[in-house]
């Protein structure tokens, strides 16, 4: 998808590059016009941007869903291993911990970018979480479990 930037300080300019593009065979849809009034756009028929388009909402959500993501499998990782309610926990543990973490990292993301303008903190709870999860992981002795044979019915 290519897009196209002008920068004008009039709603004649935007009717008359409206008209070239049209007559381009680029339609209405495809043109968004972003201005301090959107009142005055609409009496002047343009079709403005959306708040989503205002935004960079949607690229931020993107990169806070992925770092949730990566949090919610660890999440769910770590609850099949711990095994902390004695029962098998299994993938749908890892599943519903990655999606929830996900939904979660997502709006998170976006929320620290809004309050600060920056994923500085974001980056940096990411690194520290990590460093956190792989000094959690650190003691776990990878031996085998060892099972209470079941009494055999004689």
């Amino acid at each position: 998808m290519q897009r196209l930037y002008y920068l004008t300080d009039s709603v004649s300019s935007v009717l008359s590059i409206s008209r070239d593009l049209d007559e381009a065979g680029i339609g209405d849809n495809r043109l968004h016009v972003m201005g301090q009034s959107n009142a005055v756009l609409n009496q002047a028929h343009v079709h403005t941007t959306t708040p989503l388009e205002e935004t960079d909402l949607m690229p931020f959500g993107f990169t806070g869903a992925l770092a949730g993501l990566a949090l919610g499998a660890l999440f769910g990782f770590l609850l099949a291993i711990m095994d902390p309610w004695t029962m098998e926990l299994g993938g749908s543990a890892v599943l519903v911990g990655a999606a929830f973490f996900a939904c979660f990292g997502a709006w998170l993301g976006g929320l620290f970018y809004d309050m600060t303008g920056s994923y500085t903190i974001v980056w940096g709870l990411a690194i520290a979480l990590g460093l956190m999860a792989a000094g959690l992981h650190a003691p776990i002795a990878d031996a085998p479990m060892r099972r209470p044979a079941a009494a055999q019915a004689g």
